[in-house]
């Protein structure tokens, strides 16, 4: 976390808008920034912050900032110590409660902040991102892919329904049906640059060791009752 004690401690500084590199370096930030005492009450927040909490900067200054979120004061007061023994809170989701209880999803990272100079640690930094886009967008990529996973289940289940109807027509057929797999005979056969019924047949009146060995790579699948 970046010191930001001159945040935090000198308040006036931002109040009066002095013309420095951090008053715009903050003021041009995309997240909104709060910075609080050790209690947890607001002493800065940025201009992102403001428009996220719909109200001027007065009436913020001094409330207690976990009353913006919806966590309860515990909650909070939890999270806070987490930071302080050094945890790293980067990216806490919860929800933001705006006016007329509108509520936005957010993200938030907590830091200890410490004057210059001193060890202890006399508020803290809040960097608050708005993440509602960010989850709508993962909750409409969980609908698509539920979405896909249901078009699939319902597809193979048409496809063994499929299978089992051939299956029923395969094994109540009078005719005798056999299910023979012939890949290595035609390995052999192309090898053998065989490329006609009469070729074959030539060939196995003039080998009929040839004859048996593609009689042995008849491998046998599956037969019907009639069979």
């Amino acid at each position: 976390c970046i010191p930001l004690a001159w945040a935090t401690n000198q308040r006036s500084v931002f109040l009066f808008g002095l013309d420095t590199t951090s008053d715009r370096i903050l003021a041009n930030m995309s997240d909104a920034l709060v910075t609080t005492d050790r209690a947890g009450n607001i002493r800065y927040l940025n201009a992102v912050a403001e428009e996220m909490m719909e109200a001027p900067d007065p009436p913020l200054i001094g409330k207690q900032v976990h009353t913006f979120f919806d966590l309860e004061e515990s909650r909070f007061r939890s999270l806070l110590d987490r930071a302080l023994k050094g945890e790293e809170l980067d990216d806490y989701e919860t929800t933001m409660v705006l006016g007329e209880g509108v509520e936005v999803d957010v993200a938030i990272a907590i830091s200890p902040n410490h004057a210059l100079g001193r060890d202890e640690a006399d508020g803290f930094v809040l960097l608050v991102r708005d993440i509602t886009a960010k989850k709508r967008e993962a909750e409409a990529l969980r609908n698509h892919r539920d979405q896909l996973e249901l078009l699939v289940a319902e597809r193979t289940a048409e496809l063994e329904a499929t299978h089992r109807r051939y299956r029923d027509l395969f094994l109540s057929s009078p005719v005798s049906l056999w299910v023979v797999e012939l890949t290595e005979i035609r390995n052999t056969l192309e090898r053998l640059e065989i490329d006609s019924a009469t070729d074959l047949e030539t060939r196995f009146e003039e080998n009929p060791e040839l004859l048996d060995e593609c009689s042995r790579k008849v491998k046998l699948l599956d037969v019907n009752r009639a069979t």
